[in-house]
């Protein structure tokens, strides 16, 4: 069966949950070598991705956009839950998930841009 996104038996395309922890965690070991990079850099004498403190850079991008994927996948799944699957609704349902990705990625460029 189904169960939705935060299943851990999902249908056919996955596990969500273990996807979106391994996720999680993928972005964890960017981060570790964003600080080995800011490391190393420093001890052969090049402080700027310690100044610009590129580890914090990295990590506060990776979980802002995993942070957008989710609600992203969340998002649909509402517009889903209330709109009926029918072809007559399918263009409702294009319509509201375009408009709605238009919105979060907006918010997530602001953030990026804050971020940045």
């Amino acid at each position: 069966g189904g169960g939705g996104m935060f299943s851990i038996q999902g249908s056919g395309g996955g596990h969500p949950v273990v996807k979106t922890i391994s996720n999680y965690f993928k972005i964890d070991a960017y981060v570790y070598l964003a600080h080995s990079a800011v490391v190393m850099s420093s001890a052969w004498g090049f402080d700027l991705l310690k100044q610009i403190q590129f580890a914090q850079i990295v990590s506060k991008v990776g979980r802002t956009l995993w942070a957008m994927t989710i609600l992203k996948h969340i998002k649909q799944s509402c517009i889903k839950a209330v709109c009926k699957d029918t072809p007559t609704e399918q263009e409702r349902i294009t319509l509201y998930d375009r408009l709605s990705n238009i919105l979060l990625y907006f918010i997530t460029a602001a953030l990026l841009v804050d971020i940045l």
